[in-house]
């Protein structure tokens, strides 16, 4: 019987993580905003820490975030996502709880940066790609562990 009121306990949590967030999103002939789905894991339970993505499916962009994935994959739970707009692919990783997406662009391969974005204020900031890893392993996993 204890193992039923602890699932009790674990499901209520679980489910106030879940929430949905109204996006601002500029739209010119629609006043409407949409709504996203965020699954807010603290960084250290989310089942993926980061997500790499390349912004368009160009050989060049492929290729480079392709090794930042194998790079954030052999010490982090990373997913690599090349489908659809990078619009829907932030949604979907919101929707499963990623804390942190890398988005690998034109000036990863110019100028050696990336583009962090943070799931929950939805802020991006560009970092130079020698540090994307340490990053992310500094915002995710506690100090001490």
């Amino acid at each position: 019987m204890p193992g039923y009121f602890f699932s009790l306990i674990f499901k209520r949590d679980l489910e106030s993580l879940e929430s949905y967030q109204p996006a601002t999103v500029i739209r010119p002939f629609d006043e409407k905003e949409d709504e996203r789905t965020v699954f807010h894991f603290p960084p250290v339970l989310a089942p993926y820490k980061v997500a790499v993505f390349p912004l368009l499916n160009k050989p060049q962009l492929i290729e480079a975030a392709q090794s930042l994935f194998a790079t954030m994959g052999a010490v982090l739970s990373a997913d690599y996502d090349r489908g659809g707009s990078i619009g829907r692919r932030y949604r979907r990783h919101d929707e499963v709880g990623t804390p942190f997406c890398v988005t690998v662009d034109f000036d990863t391969v110019e100028q050696g940066t990336v583009t962090l974005r943070d799931r929950d204020s939805m802020e991006q900031e560009t970092i130079p790609l020698d540090s994307a890893l340490s990053e992310i392993v500094s915002r995710t996993i506690p100090e001490g562990s």
